[in-house]
């Protein structure tokens, strides 16, 4: 059963992306926000939390954290938040200003919610086979956008040393390069470093190891 509009989600799962399908005044955001204030003011419940305009300012509309019925499938409705990006994106790009801006909020909203990257959908992934909606341009765009959110901010040696890791066989599931390393993993990683043929690896491995039990002993950690 749907919840009613514009109570309180009890739990956020998915981000879903949709465009607004308008590609009207393309090039004017003042006319843009008078759409889509409009809009908001005639259907509030069918509205979406955030609309990215092509100047890539972000306008805010039902609060972030209510039911919006902004898919048909009401499942996905009760638990998600909604992203719209101005324009008919099947007939032309999203602007890079609209990326810039659609990432960096994905990227904010992904750390609030504790969402995985593989959750950022776009409308037509959650059973609304009939639309078009995210639209085709920003729908291709949507595997590399994920990429950029998993990595934005993320040192470059932090993404290689765990796809190293990954390669050699040290870890075998998937590892976020910011998130923390359990115990269990580290250990993981130092018994099978005699998977290295790199003496220097080898050596920096062990005098890594020592320093972390170390540490834990002189803060009662063993």
């Amino acid at each position: 059963m749907a919840l009613p509009y514009g109570v309180k989600r009890e739990k956020t799962l998915d981000i879903i992306v949709h465009n607004f399908g308008v590609d009207a005044y393309y090039d004017s955001v003042l006319w843009q926000k008078k759409a889509v204030k409009n809009h908001f003011q005639k259907y509030p419940e069918y509205h979406y939390h955030y609309v990215i305009l092509t100047n890539g300012e972000i306008l805010k509309g039902n609060p972030e954290d209510v039911v919006v019925w902004h898919a048909n499938n009401n499942e996905v409705n009760d638990t998600s938040v909604s992203l719209c990006l101005w324009g008919n994106l099947s007939k032309r790009k999203p602007t890079e200003a609209q990326i810039r801006s659609l990432i960096a909020l994905l990227k904010k909203l992904t750390k609030k919610y504790k969402i995985p990257v593989k959750n950022i959908l776009g409308h037509r992934d959650v059973g609304d086979d009939w639309t078009e909606c995210p639209g085709d341009y920003l729908y291709q765009m949507l595997p590399q956008i994920r990429k950029e959110v998993e990595s934005m901010g993320i040192p470059q040696w932090k993404i290689d040393a765990v796809n190293k890791a990954k390669e050699k066989g040290w870890i075998i599931s998937d590892h976020t390069p910011d998130e923390p390393v359990d115990m269990g993993t580290l250990c993981a990683i130092l018994l099978n470093i005699e998977k290295v043929n790199n003496v220097s690896l080898i050596n920096l491995a062990e005098t890594l190891a020592h320093t972390i039990l170390n540490e834990l002993k002189k803060n009662g950690g063993l």
